[in-house]
């Protein structure tokens, strides 16, 4: 049996928990960005320097190809055999207009709210093949919408004037952020049943959803009210929105994906005096545990510094580095000895601005 020696540190209400051997096997994807991972394992995003969508797992890489006269891309979400994201497109690839990929189909143009000079991104889709994004209307403000059968509809805001939607569970619960009345960012619900759903209980400033699972539940970041620090949070329909914490000594903390066994990635970072002096882990949290990913590999050279996604093998895909130059990687659970006692952590199921997901104006 594989034996652990294991230090938990209590920090307020959190236990941080460190591990010396490794749980997880590292996959070097290069210079890339990891966004999204699917139940089968397909890792999607980014390749550098030429900045275009690609399926950057299984190997090899395979660049998902342009809209007509585009030179840059990105795909922010898979589902089964489709994937969605962004691309510049039209003359000069000045536009920039949301996508759909299949393989039977190629790279689609998910189009705009009707003048192709304004904007879309696709940031989400599920296994009905639902799409959610965000579009410009004609006054260039954003709106988060919906693509049903190829047709945009626009779904609505807290009170304010505009919106993005983030990401979307298989029953079609769409998460993200829209503006309130007084203009305030507020992580936002929109309910496959209908009506919309302001998550930031505490009337904070403002908050931002990023992910939600089967159960409804719901994470992200959000300003906690009096230290007005930003912390990564998770909102059920019981408890409404709860401070996940951070690392000890760090001062901000994000969470980007949520499994439907409850279980959360994303970051934490260490504020220094200067921006110079910050440092950025990659954390999971896991029944009230938050997890440093770094002390959970033995890889020499590797800082990762931001987990996205995580799929039903429990493999977490996100950003750091190898030997100081920027990588996305895939974390892989190291299997388990026979005789060895399941982890909890591996029964997992899948699930800025700026944002990777939203691209540069």
């Amino acid at each position: 049996m594989k034996h652990h020696r294991c230090l938990l540190i209590l920090v307020g209400c959190m236990l941080v928990t460190t591990v010396d051997a490794a749980q997880y096997q590292v996959v070097d994807f290069g210079d890339a960005a990891a966004e999204s991972i699917s139940a089968e394992g397909m890792v999607v995003g980014a390749v550098h320097p030429t900045e275009q969508a690609a399926a950057l797992a299984p190997a090899p890489a395979f660049p998902f190809p342009f809209l007509p006269e585009g030179n840059f891309s990105r795909a922010n979400g898979v589902s089964g055999p489709r994937v969605v994201g962004y691309s510049s497109t039209g003359h000069l690839g000045l536009q920039t207009h949301a996508f759909l990929w299949t393989a039977a189909t190629g790279t689609q143009d998910l189009g705009t709210w009707g003048d192709p000079e304004l904007f879309s991104a696709a940031t989400a889709v599920n296994e009905a093949a639902t799409i959610c994004g965000y579009a410009e209307d004609p006054g260039l403000t954003s709106h988060p919408v919906v693509w049903i059968a190829g047709q945009l509809h626009d779904l609505g805001t807290l009170g304010g004037d505009r919106g993005f939607a983030d990401a979307m569970n298989e029953q079609g619960d769409i998460v993200g952020e829209s503006l309130t009345a007084d203009g305030r960012p507020h992580a936002t619900l929109w309910p496959i049943e209908g009506g919309i759903l302001d998550l930031d209980t505490p009337a904070g400033p403002q908050s931002f959803a990023r992910a939600v699972n089967n159960a409804r539940q719901v994470v992200g970041g959000a300003v906690f009210t009096p230290v007005n620090n930003f912390h990564a949070f998770i909102w059920t329909p019981m408890t409404g929105m709860q401070d996940l914490g951070v690392l000890p000594g760090h001062g901000y903390s994000d969470a980007t994906g949520i499994n439907d066994a409850g279980v959360i990635v994303g970051t934490s970072v260490f504020l220094g005096m200067a921006p110079s002096q910050e440092r950025a882990s990659a954390v999971l949290w896991w029944s009230g545990t938050i997890v440093d990913l770094n002390t959970q590999i033995d890889a020499p050279g590797w800082l990762l510094e931001r987990a996205t996604a995580i799929n039903a093998a429990g493999w977490i895909v996100g950003q750091g580095t190898f030997q100081g130059q920027p990588r996305a990687f895939l974390l892989q659970p190291v299997p388990e000895e026979p005789s060895a006692a399941p982890d909890p952590r591996r029964r997992l199921v899948r699930v800025r601005h700026p944002h990777p997901r939203h691209p540069p104006r």
